[in-house]
Protein backbone atom coordinates (compact mmCIF):
# COMPACT_ATOMS: atom_id res chain seq x y z
CA UNK A 1 0.00 0.00 0.00
CA UNK A 2 3.07 2.63 0.41
CA UNK A 3 4.26 2.36 -2.85
CA UNK A 4 0.74 2.94 -4.57
CA UNK A 5 0.75 5.97 -2.05
CA UNK A 6 3.97 6.91 -3.60
CA UNK A 7 2.31 6.61 -7.23
CA UNK A 8 -0.89 8.88 -6.05
CA UNK A 9 1.36 11.28 -4.48
CA UNK A 10 4.64 12.48 -5.81
CA UNK A 11 7.03 14.28 -4.07
CA UNK A 12 6.17 12.38 -0.77
CA UNK A 13 8.37 10.10 1.38
CA UNK A 14 7.52 7.95 3.86
CA UNK A 15 8.59 8.77 7.63
CA UNK A 16 8.19 6.23 10.65
CA UNK A 17 4.92 5.15 11.60
CA UNK A 18 2.57 7.00 13.78
CA UNK A 19 0.26 5.29 16.55
CA UNK A 20 -3.42 4.44 15.78
CA UNK A 21 -5.15 5.61 18.76
CA UNK A 22 -8.92 3.49 19.35
CA UNK A 23 -11.61 4.76 21.69
CA UNK A 24 -14.55 2.60 22.13
CA UNK A 25 -18.18 4.40 23.69
CA UNK A 26 -17.45 2.81 27.12
CA UNK A 27 -13.71 4.31 27.63
CA UNK A 28 -15.34 7.94 26.58
CA UNK A 29 -13.48 10.58 28.11
CA UNK A 30 -15.05 12.40 30.96
CA UNK A 31 -17.47 15.51 29.93
CA UNK A 32 -15.85 17.22 32.44
CA UNK A 33 -12.87 17.93 30.85
CA UNK A 34 -12.86 21.78 30.70
CA UNK A 35 -9.47 23.73 31.93
CA UNK A 36 -10.27 27.45 33.72
CA UNK A 37 -11.00 30.13 31.63
CA UNK A 38 -11.21 27.72 27.92
CA UNK A 39 -14.33 28.27 25.84
CA UNK A 40 -15.16 25.52 23.14
CA UNK A 41 -17.68 26.31 20.20
CA UNK A 42 -18.24 24.81 16.84
CA UNK A 43 -17.18 26.78 14.45
CA UNK A 44 -19.26 27.94 11.67
CA UNK A 45 -18.56 26.95 8.00
CA UNK A 46 -17.67 30.69 7.75
CA UNK A 47 -14.97 31.01 10.32
CA UNK A 48 -13.27 28.16 8.69
CA UNK A 49 -10.44 30.59 8.54
CA UNK A 50 -10.12 30.26 12.26
CA UNK A 51 -9.19 26.71 12.15
CA UNK A 52 -6.88 27.28 9.81
CA UNK A 53 -4.93 29.93 11.26
CA UNK A 54 -4.14 27.82 14.56
CA UNK A 55 -3.47 25.01 13.15
CA UNK A 56 -1.16 26.50 10.92
CA UNK A 57 0.66 27.87 13.93
CA UNK A 58 1.01 25.00 15.70
CA UNK A 59 2.01 22.66 13.16
CA UNK A 60 4.83 24.98 11.87
CA UNK A 61 2.80 24.45 8.40
CA UNK A 62 1.45 26.53 5.77
CA UNK A 63 -1.89 27.74 6.36
CA UNK A 64 -2.64 27.07 2.42
CA UNK A 65 -2.12 22.75 3.84
CA UNK A 66 -4.90 23.62 6.21
CA UNK A 67 -7.06 25.95 3.79
CA UNK A 68 -7.22 22.69 1.27
CA UNK A 69 -8.23 20.14 3.82
CA UNK A 70 -11.14 21.90 5.97
CA UNK A 71 -13.05 24.43 3.22
CA UNK A 72 -15.87 26.34 4.22
CA UNK A 73 -17.66 23.98 2.00
CA UNK A 74 -16.18 21.05 3.78
CA UNK A 75 -16.96 22.31 6.91
CA UNK A 76 -20.79 22.66 5.95
CA UNK A 77 -21.18 18.96 5.88
CA UNK A 78 -23.16 17.87 8.78
CA UNK A 79 -20.38 15.31 9.40
CA UNK A 80 -17.76 17.27 9.68
CA UNK A 81 -17.48 19.77 12.61
CA UNK A 82 -14.49 22.14 13.64
CA UNK A 83 -14.12 23.06 16.85
CA UNK A 84 -11.86 26.69 18.39
CA UNK A 85 -10.75 26.75 22.24
CA UNK A 86 -10.57 30.55 23.24
CA UNK A 87 -9.13 32.16 26.41
CA UNK A 88 -10.72 35.31 27.09
CA UNK A 89 -11.63 35.38 23.42
CA UNK A 90 -8.04 34.84 21.90
CA UNK A 91 -7.89 31.55 19.93
CA UNK A 92 -5.82 29.25 21.63
CA UNK A 93 -6.39 25.29 20.04
CA UNK A 94 -8.10 23.64 17.67
CA UNK A 95 -9.26 19.98 16.29
CA UNK A 96 -11.80 18.85 13.72
CA UNK A 97 -13.78 15.85 13.79
CA UNK A 98 -15.87 13.53 10.94
CA UNK A 99 -17.99 11.07 12.16
CA UNK A 100 -18.56 8.06 9.14
CA UNK A 101 -20.73 5.42 10.09
CA UNK A 102 -19.70 3.94 13.70
CA UNK A 103 -16.96 6.06 13.92
CA UNK A 104 -16.19 9.59 14.48
CA UNK A 105 -12.41 10.27 13.26
CA UNK A 106 -10.00 13.15 15.56
CA UNK A 107 -7.53 15.07 13.09
CA UNK A 108 -5.52 18.46 13.30
CA UNK A 109 -5.45 18.77 17.21
CA UNK A 110 -3.28 21.52 17.32
CA UNK A 111 -2.58 23.93 20.09
CA UNK A 112 -0.90 27.93 19.53
CA UNK A 113 2.98 27.21 21.38
CA UNK A 114 1.94 29.80 24.14
CA UNK A 115 -1.09 27.92 25.27
CA UNK A 116 0.55 24.42 25.52
CA UNK A 117 0.73 22.48 28.27
CA UNK A 118 -3.07 23.70 30.09
CA UNK A 119 -5.05 21.16 29.26
CA UNK A 120 -6.74 22.64 25.99
CA UNK A 121 -6.59 19.69 23.81
CA UNK A 122 -7.46 17.30 26.14
CA UNK A 123 -10.81 19.17 26.40
CA UNK A 124 -11.53 19.77 22.34
CA UNK A 125 -10.87 15.98 22.20
CA UNK A 126 -13.41 15.10 24.74
CA UNK A 127 -15.95 17.28 23.26
CA UNK A 128 -15.32 16.09 19.93
CA UNK A 129 -15.25 12.64 20.72
CA UNK A 130 -18.65 13.31 22.91
CA UNK A 131 -20.30 14.96 19.70
CA UNK A 132 -19.28 12.56 17.55
CA UNK A 133 -21.07 9.79 20.07
CA UNK A 134 -24.27 11.33 20.33
CA UNK A 135 -24.01 12.20 16.58
CA UNK A 136 -24.65 8.32 16.28
CA UNK A 137 -20.68 6.83 16.35
CA UNK A 138 -19.95 4.24 19.02
CA UNK A 139 -15.82 4.78 18.64
CA UNK A 140 -13.34 7.16 18.21
CA UNK A 141 -9.93 7.21 16.19
CA UNK A 142 -6.68 9.41 15.37
CA UNK A 143 -3.48 9.06 14.42
CA UNK A 144 -1.07 11.01 16.70
CA UNK A 145 2.58 12.29 17.09
CA UNK A 146 4.64 10.26 19.60
CA UNK A 147 4.58 13.17 21.62
CA UNK A 148 1.28 12.90 22.08
CA UNK A 149 0.72 9.77 23.45
CA UNK A 150 0.04 10.84 26.82
CA UNK A 151 -2.17 13.54 26.35
CA UNK A 152 -4.33 10.94 24.55
CA UNK A 153 -3.95 7.72 26.77
CA UNK A 154 -5.12 10.17 29.59
CA UNK A 155 -8.54 10.15 27.48
CA UNK A 156 -8.87 6.55 27.13
CA UNK A 157 -7.76 5.94 23.75
CA UNK A 158 -4.90 3.14 23.05
CA UNK A 159 -2.23 2.28 20.49
CA UNK A 160 -3.36 -0.34 18.62
CA UNK A 161 -0.86 -0.29 15.50
CA UNK A 162 1.27 2.39 13.64
CA UNK A 163 0.35 3.77 10.17
CA UNK A 164 2.85 5.15 7.75
CA UNK A 165 3.28 9.33 7.30
CA UNK A 166 3.64 10.85 4.68
CA UNK A 167 5.51 14.12 4.32
CA UNK A 168 6.24 16.71 1.70
CA UNK A 169 9.28 18.99 1.01
CA UNK A 170 8.21 22.65 1.05
CA UNK A 171 9.97 24.80 -1.32
CA UNK A 172 13.17 25.81 0.92
CA UNK A 173 13.32 21.68 1.39
CA UNK A 174 11.96 21.52 4.53
CA UNK A 175 9.67 18.42 5.38
CA UNK A 176 5.57 19.45 6.16
CA UNK A 177 4.05 16.97 8.00
CA UNK A 178 0.64 16.24 7.08
CA UNK A 179 -1.63 16.84 10.15
CA UNK A 180 -2.74 13.46 10.98
CA UNK A 181 -2.13 13.54 14.78
CA UNK A 182 -1.85 16.13 17.21
CA UNK A 183 0.95 18.88 18.55
CA UNK A 184 -0.64 19.37 21.65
Amino acid sequence: MGDALALFAPGTARRAPGPLHPMSQADRPAAAVRPHGLTVRVLRPDEARVHWEIAAAAFEAPVELFRAMLTPRVLALPEVRCYAGEVAGVPAVTAMAVTCGHGVGIASVGTLPAHRGRGYASALVARAVADGLAAGASWAWLQSAEAALGLYERLGFTTIERWPCWVTATGDGAEVSPPAGTRP
